[in-house]
């Protein structure tokens, strides 16, 4: 009886193990009522919330820069929040996954193309994506349209997470 090298099945299980949590990321349901629940789980604490989309190639593009920002500056969450609704799920996981974001704290609209919720999130919001939230501890917040700018958004990082 052929015995597989201790080598081969310690890589065969690396492999399986990336394959099994390859699709492993969770995307909870963005209601009307999660902005508010966000803020709560965030009393006191600076996050970043970004909307976007999973066909949205601009969005698309600033997800290395999100990535980069989330493992640089841990202490400023990153929230993601995805309007695709729930029969695109798959592509934004898809999305998620290829760039690392898989682990943040990921949402997508409970409704597809649903401007309820775009209210929710900002009432001024025409629905133009990509758009990004800048939370202080406060949670008093600026709203970004389009393409993140790195200085903007680095010194707003290093002013929100200042010892005062």
């Amino acid at each position: 009886m052929h015995r597989p090298a201790p080598r081969l099945l310690a890589a065969l299980l690396v492999l399986l193990a990336a394959a099994a949590g390859a699709h492993d990321t969770t995307m909870r349901p963005f209601t009307a009522d999660t902005l508010a629940e966000i803020g709560r789980m965030r009393e006191g604490q600076p996050f970043i919330l970004f909307v976007w989309s999973a066909g949205c190639e601009p969005c698309r593009q600033q997800l290395p820069f999100l990535r980069e920002l989330s493992r640089m500056k841990p202490r400023v969450p990153l929230v993601m929040v995805s309007t695709d609704g729930p029969g695109l799920e798959k592509s934004a996981v898809q999305a998620l996954s290829q760039l690392g974001l898989e682990h943040e704290d990921n949402w997508i609209f409970a409704e597809a193309e649903s401007p309820a919720l775009r209210r929710a999130i900002d009432p001024a919001w025409d629905g133009k994506l990509p758009r990004t939230y800048l939370y202080d501890a406060a949670h008093n917040r600026q709203a970004l349209s389009g393409r993140l700018d790195r200085g903007r958004v680095d010194g707003w990082v290093r002013q929100a997470t200042a010892v005062h």
